[in-house]
């Protein structure tokens, strides 16, 4: 019977000292610092800042953040991103292995040439991060992206603007060689518009190729722009080069 006991209390010991850990950790772990740590690293490498306002927490693994806005370089403008879920996926106390990102509405505005605003976004992303390390990136050979199930409320570029249409998948692997990310693989599929991405980036270049195919939805829905859309896009699609420094890259278009 007093082994009985014993393991008992041992087990009673055990879950005791799990839930105390788990009260630290979710009252006392340095969420903040954290966030300020991401800030000084995309300051630092891309020039980008990061500001997050109301960050909650269900768990030491997922995250509410009511509004995050990435300020991009140059003035090139910002994303902002509401009422943001985030679930990381972690191997131990040292090492993340993916997150999952459920965003109710994003926009892209400022100086950039490209305007949007979408919504209902599901992000998830592949990968292995050792978040010890001063530069925890450099580590990262390959990185998988996908979105599923997001809406496009509007996107606008050299004043012509589609609205609503449903993302199906998009899809990006990378892969990382001589610090190098180099795309493998990218996909894009919805209602409208399917395409593809190649290309590469580093920490201080980039040269990214984006092909945009229209369906023959798009042009039935966009009939009544026809002379505007001649001049943008025809049926064998568009090119967007993305090249130059990461700070400062040029943007071009080009028909295929």
């Amino acid at each position: 019977m007093r082994l009985y006991l014993k393991i008992l209390l041992v087990f009673i010991s055990i879950f005791i000292s799990f839930l105390i850990f788990l009260v630290f950790l979710l009252y006392n772990f340095p969420y903040e610092s954290l966030i300020k740590r991401a800030n000084y690293y995309l300051k630092r490498e891309a020039d980008v800042s990061l500001e997050a306002d109301k960050v909650k927490y269900r768990l030491p693994t997922i995250w509410y953040i009511d509004s995050l806005i990435l300020n991009l370089p140059s003035n090139y403008g910002k994303v902002s991103l509401a009422r943001v879920k985030i679930k990381l996926k972690i191997i131990n106390f040292s090492q993340l292995k993916g997150f999952e990102v459920l965003m109710k509405n994003i926009s892209l505005d400022g100086n950039s040439p490209v305007k949007a605003n979408l919504s209902s976004i599901d992000l998830r992303g592949k990968f292995i991060i050792s978040m010890l390390k001063d530069d925890p990136f450099k580590g990262i050979k390959n990185v998988a992206l996908s979105i599923g199930n997001g809406r496009v409320k509007s996107i606008e570029y050299s004043g012509f603007k589609i609205t609503d249409f449903k993302i199906h998948a998009i899809s990006i692997e990378l892969f990382n060689k001589d610090d190098k990310f180099n795309l493998n693989h990218g996909m894009i599929n919805s209602d409208i518009i399917r395409g593809d991405l190649k290309g590469y980036f580093s920490e201080k270049y980039i040269d990214v190729e984006l092909k945009l195919i229209p369906s023959k939805n798009f042009f039935t829905r966009y009939s009544d722009l026809k002379p505007m859309l001649g001049s943008i896009i025809d049926k064998n699609g568009i090119k967007f080069r993305i090249k130059g420094n990461i700070q400062s890259p040029k943007f071009v278009r080009s028909n295929i």
